[in-house]
């Protein structure tokens, strides 16, 4: 399945301090964090391929998985979960200019600037267009 950049924007993502990687895939996750990531397999929390509108697996080569507002950031992490994370220097991180990649109803994926930045200009070319097959 091809990939193509639908718009810029942007988003919103929880990601750790150091090493800017999620909850649900860092190895700097303590036990109260690793357990209540476990939590979330579940129909409110749907992976990329299970979310209506993506439908798709993540090239996790190139996208992040994010939000398009604070707002949906708060349906899928309640305060005191943010709070846990936020004792596990996971904070909320607002991408600029990021490459909204899929549209979901709980998510979106998308290329954060700095990562564009670092393709080559064939590989811009084809996400533009949507001709993108990782």
């Amino acid at each position: 399945m091809s990939i193509k950049v639908l718009k810029i924007q942007t988003v919103c993502r929880v990601e750790h301090q150091d090493s800017g990687i999620g909850p649900y895939n860092s190895d700097n996750r303590t036990r109260e964090i690793r357990e209540l990531m476990s939590q979330h397999y579940c129909g409110i929390h749907p992976a990329p391929y299970e979310d209506e509108g993506i439908d798709r697996c993540i090239d996790e080569t190139i996208e992040f998985c994010g939000f398009k507002s604070m707002q949906q950031l708060r349906q899928w992490f309640t305060v005191e979960e943010l709070t846990t994370l936020e004792h596990g220097d996971f904070h909320i991180v607002k991408h600029y200019g990021a490459r909204v990649t899929a549209i979901g109803k709980a998510q979106v994926l998308f290329i954060p600037q700095e990562k564009w930045e670092q393709l080559d200009e064939f590989a811009q070319e084809a996400l533009t267009k949507g001709t993108f097959e990782p």
